[in-house]
């Protein structure tokens, strides 16, 4: 058993690494979300006492926007906790930086901003001459800086994440990044500025090589915007069309983060009973990974 426990993990992790740059890291995480369960079983045995830290290391470094696709970013932050402590100087340079550009993904209040590791990973990948995993962690490291308050920091990493473009790269790549840049004005102060570049990209991301995950990250990204832009019936009327799509029907954190724009709006016009009834319970937010209501309150 244990020698086929760990084969499942270590297959899991071949499969999740062999996806390339064709599609977002995104993209690819939410096609293995139907394995749930046989991640979950190789994480269980990799972190017990029959287990081995290193395959933990790279069911972590690999796996964090699996579970965020599925909605279970408290579950994907505690294998983070449980792993971290293992990623020291023994560790392999490019593992150790595949861990820390895996942990740029985490959105979850139970776990810390990592926002520096992401810049020791870039550093590791530059190293190594590996423009892509380091164009993957400068846009990962400006997202955590972004949230964490360093906007000057973000700007930093997405100036040389610029220089790294590629015409030849896949469009999820110029996607990704002007995200990032419309993701750094929203969370700097500037919700216009941020809702302009946006909207840009979201036309930028349409047709056969859109990604509807990005399209889906991009549509929480406007009714953020147009929340601090004080229009709660725009978000309405747009959160719930999110909402009420069917194909593809939005899921697991991205549906969370949708019905608390709604919620907040519904309150701020004075539709409390509706806002009260639209809200989710405090377990489901946990288990959504999301924060209590009184720091969502205060943000």
């Amino acid at each position: 058993m244990a020698a086929t426990r760990r084969k499942l993990a270590l297959a899991l992790v071949a499969v999740l690494r062999s996806g390339g740059f064709k599609q977002s890291p995104l993209a690819l995480a939410a096609g293995f979300a139907a394995d749930i369960a046989h991640l979950r079983a190789a994480a269980a045995w990799a972190v017990g006492p029959d287990g081995d830290r290193e395959v933990a290391i790279e069911l972590a470094a690999e796996t964090t926007l699996v579970w965020f696709a599925v909605g279970a970013n408290d579950e994907g932050a505690g294998l983070f906790r449980t792993v971290e402590p293992w990623v020291d100087e023994t560790t392999p340079a490019a593992l150790a930086a595949r861990f820390w550009l895996g942990a740029t993904g985490l959105y979850s209040a139970a776990t810390r901003m990592v926002g520096e590791e992401a810049m020791k990973a870039a550093d590791t990948f530059r190293e190594l001459g590996d423009r892509e995993s380091l164009f993957k962690a400068l846009f990962g490291g400006a997202l955590q800086f972004n949230r964490a308050g360093k906007p000057e920091a973000a700007a930093a990493a997405l100036a040389e994440a610029e220089t790294l473009l590629d015409p030849a790269w896949p469009r999820w790549t110029r996607v990704i990044y002007e995200f990032a840049v419309g993701s750094l004005h929203y969370w700097s102060g500037d919700p216009a500025r941020a809702r302009v570049r946006l909207a840009a990209i979201q036309t930028m991301n349409s047709g056969e090589e859109g990604e509807p995950i990005q399209r889906e990250q991009i549509e929480l990204m406007l009714l953020g915007c147009d929340v601090a832009l004080g229009r709660p019936f725009d978000v309405v009327r747009f959160g719930r069309e999110v909402l009420e799509r069917e194909r593809p029907r939005v899921t697991g954190f991205n549906r969370a983060v949708a019905q608390c724009f709604i919620v907040a709006a519904l309150a701020k016009i004075g539709e409390v009973t509706k806002a009260e009834g639209s809200a989710l319970s405090e377990d489901e937010a946990v288990a959504l990974g999301l924060p209590e209501r009184g720091t969502m309150a205060a943000a």
